[in-house]
């Protein structure tokens, strides 16, 4: 089964979307430098801080708890260590938040 088949794509371009807005603000980079697909956020100056802070904010935005959030910070964080890329990190959110739905 493909993403395409568990989510709406136009979700999935909104978190995305909304993953390349935050990490361009944390990295201090301009938006526009960043491919969702293939950039590679530890290439563009990321490090472990910037990592948990990317990662806390997009939760904030989704409007995740606390208490959903703890568990879900630890998928995206090895999400993004294996994958650092912004769609990703999206459908990472995504898959996760439908599991636990």
């Amino acid at each position: 089964m493909s993403l395409d088949d568990v989510f709406d794509r136009t979700l999935l371009e909104e978190v995305t979307d909304k993953v390349v807005d935050i990490w361009a603000d944390v990295l201090e980079i301009d938006r526009s430098a960043i491919d969702p697909r293939e950039s590679d956020f530890f290439e563009m100056g990321g490090y472990s801080l910037l990592v948990l802070q990317s990662i806390s904010r997009l939760l904030v935005e989704r409007g995740i708890s606390e208490e959903e959030g703890q568990e879900l910070e630890g998928l995206l964080l090895n999400e993004l260590f294996e994958k650092p890329t912004a769609a990703a990190q999206a459908e990472c959110l995504l898959r996760n938040m439908s599991v636990q739905a």
